[in-house]
């Protein structure tokens, strides 16, 4: 479980997806499932609030589906 959200962690941070570039300003949400792990970051609310087409001022929000074996990104998400 913990590669398979370490997985999704890189790939976030690798694309940039926080303008930032780590984790201080987000919520991460997992869940797990039989053969996959979903793993939501959803970015805090900006100082004027959410922004249309999710995210804020502090990155996207996104949704990753990792499978657990083999580990690997199996669909990956944005919230609008």
């Amino acid at each position: 479980m913990l590669e398979a959200i370490s997985v999704a962690i890189a790939d976030f941070k690798k694309r940039k997806y926080s303008v930032s570039g780590d984790l201080s300003r987000y919520t991460v949400d997992i869940q797990r499932h039989a053969n996959e792990i979903e793993v939501t970051f959803m970015a805090d609310a900006g100082p004027n609030g959410p922004e249309t087409g999710g995210g804020s001022v502090y990155g996207v929000d996104v949704h990753y589906s990792v499978a657990t074996d083999p580990v690997k990104i199996i669909r990956v998400h944005f919230y609008r």
